[in-house]
């Protein structure tokens, strides 16, 4: 049996492309699957209206993330290279999550160049954007063993909030 919880979520309204439905949250992993399953469906029909959109396809790679559904997630983060490359070179949000995804599959030098290039065209009132960009910055750089730049990306990101994940334990570690 199948208990929805009392807090709504929202979902992609696909009757609707650009509006959100409020769906409520599933307790069962399960019904998970299912609710993962309709927000895909969603994002196709809308990537069929509008297939240049480069956000819906890092929507989708991430949902595929999620999913756990890794060569469909890879074909999406392609796609968005292929799109960002062609079209807009400089889209800070693509290259954001392409840096943090090249940081998780462990290419450093090149998560390192992305992600400092989404530092440099993000907007300097974008604090949610920059301290993830500087976080998962200083995150490759240690992994580089490039400890005071590091310690630099780090610094920013306790400076705009001194909470944001485990970034007091990244700088103590740069400074041992």
């Amino acid at each position: 049996m199948i208990a929805a919880l009392d807090t709504p979520q929202r979902s992609f309204n696909s009757d609707r492309p650009g509006q959100l439905r409020r769906v409520p949250r599933i307790a069962s992993r399960h019904s998970l699957a299912n609710v993962l399953r309709g927000i895909r469906n969603a994002l196709a029909k809308r990537l069929e209206l509008d297939p240049k959109n480069v956000n819906l396809w890092i929507r989708l790679a991430n949902l595929y993330r999620t999913a756990k559904e890794n060569a469909s997630q890879s074909d999406a983060w392609k796609k968005v290279m292929d799109l960002t490359a062609a079209d807009d070179p400089n889209h800070i949000s693509a290259m954001v999550q392409l840096g943090k995804l090249a940081y998780l599959e462990s290419n450093y030098d090149k998560s390192v160049d992305r992600l400092e290039r989404a530092a440099a065209q993000c907007p300097a009132d974008d604090n949610r954007t920059l301290k993830s960009v500087k976080y998962y910055l200083g995150m490759a750089l240690m992994k580089l063993d490039r400890r005071s730049a590091a310690l630099k990306a780090f610094s920013d990101v306790y400076t705009m909030d001194p909470n944001y994940k485990d970034v007091r334990d990244q700088l103590r570690e740069s400074l041992e």
